[in-house]
């Protein structure tokens, strides 16, 4: 199986709520890169990265405070983000483009 890159609409998104689990409500919208297709947030919870697939980055988000840290360039089409656990953790990106996957330590 394939997988398909996500369709946008024009112009792409750029913003991404975050969310309350506790209540299932949505946050105010924080302004990442061009066509956010991915989460992933840190095993300590302190972390959101968010993939951009229209951009050439991966967006930071310190979680307690919604703030938006500074973008990580990782080439382009990310469209899918991972985060291994514990001491030694590794953030893992994948890219379309070129099926490629990026790994970097946090």
């Amino acid at each position: 199986m394939t997988a398909r890159p996500p369709t946008w609409p024009t112009p792409a998104p750029t913003t991404s709520p975050p969310s309350t689990t506790a209540t299932n409500t949505a946050g105010t919208n924080v302004t990442v890169g061009t066509g956010p297709a991915a989460v992933a947030i840190t095993p300590d919870g302190k972390t959101a990265y968010v993939a951009n697939f229209g951009a050439t980055t991966v967006t930071p988000i310190n979680t307690a405070t919604n703030t938006v840290g500074t973008n990580i360039t990782v080439g382009t089409n990310a469209s899918g983000i991972a985060i291994t656990p514990g001491p030694g953790a590794h953030l893992f990106i994948h890219r379309r483009a070129g099926a490629a996957w990026i790994s970097l330590r946090l």
